[in-house]
């Protein structure tokens, strides 16, 4: 994962050397781009109490200037995190319990954006405020198991799908590197879950990301 993160990072630099040199003119509201961030989105299914979290490292938006203060953006991004733990417990001296707990979480997130630029519009950095609902549709796998004298047992299995609906708000710092592209890092102040109160969101995560856009023709 890290080499990976590593290449796009690199991959991210490079175009934005390659976007310093392009001086094309280009009227165009509607852009296209790439983000990474470390962002995690925690599923709750109330009914089962069963919860997970997953974090979708990249990110493709597409957005729409609808002036010069105004950006509305869509963006869809797939993540999943697993956990595979175990122990032993020692019942008597001559028998033993093997205890394994699994947890995995898959899920796709897909943040509706509307950035606001409070100050001139026209300037080359700028700073944004950020707001996005983010529809987030997760499933969770979880069973635990136990073995004892060689004979495995299935104790818990929970295999469930929920909608969560979460709010995360921000700031942005936006560079034009050239008349199409644009680079940025951002971060994420506030995060809330209005499907389900969770120690996570309580917790009040912080996350940041860098990202690449590209104006359309």
């Amino acid at each position: 994962m890290k080499l990976i993160l590593s290449l796009i990072v690199l991959c991210f630099f490079s175009c934005c050397a390659f976007a310093q040199q392009e001086k094309v003119a280009t009227n165009s509201k509607y852009y296209v781009g790439a983000s990474l961030s470390n962002i995690s989105y925690m599923i709750i299914k109330d009914q089962s109490k069963e919860s997970g979290s997953f974090s979708p490292v990249v990110f493709l938006n597409a957005g729409y200037q609808l002036n010069k203060r105004i950006i509305l953006q869509a963006g869809i991004g797939y993540g999943q995190n697993k956990f595979d733990g175990g122990s032993i417990y020692y019942k008597s001296t001559d028998s033993t319990i093997y205890y394994n707990d699994y947890r995995r979480t898959r899920g796709i997130a897909i943040p509706l954006t509307l950035r606001f630029t409070p100050f001139n519009p026209n300037k080359r950095l700028q700073l944004h405020g950020t707001a996005s609902i983010v529809p987030a549709f997760g499933t969770i796998k979880a069973y635990r198991t136990e073995e004892m004298d060689g004979i495995k047992t299935t104790t818990y299995d929970a295999d469930v799908s929920e909608f969560n609906l979460i709010g995360t708000a921000g700031l942005m710092v936006n560079y034009r590197l050239s008349e199409r592209f644009d680079g940025y890092i951002e971060g994420n102040l506030i995060y809330k879950n209005f499907s389900g109160s969770s120690n996570y969101a309580n917790s009040r995560p912080r996350s940041e990301g860098l990202g690449l856009n590209y104006k359309l023709k």
